[in-house]
């Protein structure tokens, strides 16, 4: 709760201030109160205990539990604080979870960057940190009953579709933040990982919390090959190049400084794209990979890869338009 009641509250403003005022506590009150609270609680259960158990049964028959394993009764107290921190920082940021545009243009304390960077990391890290959460969780459940089973699935399958709807937010925001400022690889990578984080939450729906646990690590281990596949087979940072290029033909910025920076990989689509540049934009990459050339160009055969050798025949078959730019 306190890990997650953090990134919440550095994730949304409204949410932040709703802890502040929460905790905005007298603490000598509280000590007092709570003092007195549990000394009478500690009384109460004491004489309760006696009363109930002392003619009857001193020892009643119950499972012992193992070192390392938790009740239902346990289980719903922890899951169902968590589920309803969540609701709660759902039902805060209603009004602009799925605002976009229309939210930032219409407001005049919102800006792209400020809607879009608005605690997304701290939301993928909610999300990364829900799945162990889960997983121990069904492990250390004492699965005594089709009741006790039924009752964990419904509070795990409660917070992931809340955690999907967060996840779905922040996808929003991000996309939203490309499309006005373009593509990064850091922009790329954490997308990326939150969309294989959602994939690996309907695995665990239909394995885990379907008690196939011992199908989940093999199929969650296959989606994460695949994704790593399909992201090296699409060569991010050419990728990357190409969609800015892309905007930047529709007259959005273009940051020729940061497209220089990309591998080699992006070295070709970056040279193919240099007629679709302003004239600004043009000359300022044609001069920042001008001077790059040669660094781009160094190595023996125990250091090729295919990235620079493409990289460097691109530089060649172009170096009369490298030059001749002003």
């Amino acid at each position: 709760m306190l890990l997650f009641g953090c990134l919440f509250a550095a994730a949304d403003a409204v949410f932040g201030s709703l802890v502040v005022e929460l905790f905005a506590w007298d603490v000598s009150a509280v000590l007092s109160h709570g003092f007195l609270f549990f000394l009478w609680a500690w009384l109460a259960g004491g004489y309760l205990r006696q009363a109930l158990l002392s003619g009857g049964v001193r020892n009643p028959i119950r499972r012992s539990p193992g070192a390392l394993s938790l009740g239902i009764v346990e289980m719903s107290i922890v899951l169902g604080l968590v589920d309803l921190l969540f609701l709660i920082f759902v039902l805060v940021q209603i009004g602009y979870l799925f605002g976009g545009a229309a939210l930032v243009e219409s407001s005049s304390a919102w800006t792209y960057a400020a809607y879009a960077r608005r605690g997304f990391f701290e939301l993928v890290a909610v999300a990364a940190l829900v799945l162990p959460l889960l997983l121990i969780g069904e492990w250390v459940l004492r699965k005594e009953s089709c009741a006790t089973l039924r009752n964990f699935r419904l509070l795990a399958s409660a917070l992931v579709g809340l955690l999907f709807i967060i996840m779905a937010s922040a996808l929003v925001r991000m996309r939203l933040y490309q499309q006005e400022f373009g593509l990064t690889e850091l922009r790329l990578y954490t997308t990326v990982f939150m969309s294989w984080l959602a994939l690996v939450f309907v695995w665990l729906l239909m394995t885990v919390l379907r008690g196939r646990r011992s199908r989940f690590a093999f199929g969650e281990l296959v989606t994460g090959f695949l994704f790593l596949a399909v992201l090296n087979g699409i060569n991010p940072d050419a990728y990357i190049a190409r969609t800015n290029i892309e905007r930047a033909a529709t007259g959005k910025r273009f940051d020729p400084a940061y497209a220089a920076s990309l591998s080699d990989d992006a070295v070709p689509a970056l040279i193919e794209g240099i007629p679709m540049l302003a004239a600004s934009d043009r000359s300022r990459l044609i001069e920042v990979l001008r001077q790059d050339a040669g660094r781009r160009s160094r190595g023996d055969w125990r250091t090729w890869n295919r990235g620079r050798a493409l990289a460097s025949e691109s530089l060649s078959e172009n170096s009369a338009v490298l030059q001749s730019a002003p």
